[in-house]
């Protein structure tokens, strides 16, 4: 999570679901994240990136071996102006 000095306006979103691969005929628990929802806004620049959500291995262990799973979390940054003044 940004800090105080960095985080101007946020919500976080929470993304949770399940795998759904054609290549594997398993559906299977994916690991449960937070992201920054549309429209938050921060003083600097958030990159975000690519996050392993593969299922977990101890608890389904008839995943091990086959695909990973990512979810991309890469930021659309578009840089503004704001007056923390008004």
């Amino acid at each position: 999570m940004p800090t105080k000095e960095t985080a101007i306006a946020f919500n976080p979103i929470l993304r949770k679901g399940w795998t759904g691969s054609l290549s594997v005929g398993l559906q299977r628990k994916r690991h449960t994240m937070y992201m920054f929802s549309e429209g938050s806004v921060f003083r600097n620049k958030l990159n975000g990136g690519l996050v392993d959500i593969t299922p977990d291995k101890i608890i389904t262990p008839e995943w091990n071996g086959l695909h990973s799973v990512y979810r991309y979390g890469y930021g659309f940054s578009v840089p503004i102006k704001i007056d923390l003044n008004d």
